[in-house]
């Protein structure tokens, strides 16, 4: 069989294209990755800033419902020891609580609570019958074991912690950080938790958390963490992750009421220094519009929460 000049021509020049088409690929670099740890250092002290403001607005036939809350605990993070693996031995302890919560009734205002467990000042009405709740919870340190990859493997309160929280005729009532499980569930958010595989830019990697809401069911909450690379804030480099949350509820088999998600929003962004393995800051923004339904009647609610986390400066190693 005869071929033509002009077809192997053209085979010769397509393979040329073809190895200089592969050789352009092979010369690209390599896609940059990361592997984002905490690095655990025995004795490190860290102080850090756990803020949480909500406003929750409630309207119930022609009656409407304000309530604003802040929440501001400083606490005080102790490096114990530390295994060859990285897991470390850690003690939380908050070191001052600030909450202040206002109620509005039809543009009325009516309940206040403002309490700090710094001040001096003797708290009276409202503000008495709570006080020793917050202070049930200063200066009793919580012990923990964390993983390089921020996973709490033990946690364990103190018995006099234990005790302060289970006798409170309020804390149950005020639920979140005043119950076992509340205060469990806000220092295991407060530890980023990390994928075991390396990340390029745009890696995302997923987290969940299930809530219990006392007489409705189960509220669960998936965060979906997407690596952004790494930005220079300040004089360092610094690792940037934004953050989503998605909300869903689950009703109680038994539950006095109902509760429907209409429309949910997050945002959030983690600055992390992967160099010295230890979180900069972080702060989310989540805004939830809900149909509630409880013996017999219905209400609209809307809630918006922001919360920040932020380490103090002059902690930086």
């Amino acid at each position: 069989m005869n071929i033509h000049p002009a077809s192997t021509r053209f085979t010769a020049r397509w393979s040329c294209w073809a190895l200089l088409v592969l050789m352009s690929f092979s010369a690209l670099p390599a896609r940059a990755e990361t592997l984002l740890r905490w690095k655990f250092v025995p004795q490190d002290i860290s102080n850090f800033t756990f803020s949480t403001s909500m406003q929750q607005d409630t309207k119930l036939e022609d009656m409407k419902l304000k309530t604003i809350a802040e929440q501001v605990l400083e606490t005080t993070w102790i490096i114990g020891d530390v295994d060859a693996d990285g897991t470390a031995n850690m003690t939380q302890t908050i070191k001052r609580l600030r909450m202040d919560v206002k109620t509005w009734q039809n543009d009325v205002l009516g309940q206040a609570i403002k309490l700090d467990s710094a001040s001096k000042e003797q708290p009276t009405g409202l503000n008495a019958v709570l006080a020793p709740m917050i202070m049930s919870l200063v200066n009793k340190p919580i012990s923990l074991r964390v993983t390089p990859l921020g996973k709490i493997v033990e946690f364990k309160l103190s018995d006099e912690l234990i005790e302060a929280l289970s006798t409170s005729p309020n804390g149950a009532k005020m639920g979140g950080i005043f119950t076992p499980e509340g205060l469990k569930q806000m220092l295991s958010q407060s530890m980023l938790k990390f994928p075991e595989k390396p990340l390029a830019k745009g890696d995302s990697w997923n987290t969940a958390l299930d809530v219990d809401q006392q007489d409705v069911g189960k509220q669960s909450v998936a965060t979906t963490y997407t690596y952004q690379g790494i930005d220079t804030i300040g004089e360092r480099p610094t690792d940037v992750i934004d953050m989503k949350q998605e909300s869903k509820i689950q009703p109680a088999k038994d539950a006095t009421g109902s509760i429907e998600l209409k429309d949910q929003k997050s945002s959030g962004v983690i600055h992390f220094d992967n160099a010295r393995g230890a979180l900069i800051d972080s702060e989310s923004s989540t805004t939830m519009r809900m149909k509630m339904s409880m013996m017999g009647r219905t209400l609209d609610q809307d809630i918006t929460i922001k919360t920040s986390m932020k380490r103090k400066t002059a902690d930086a190693r």
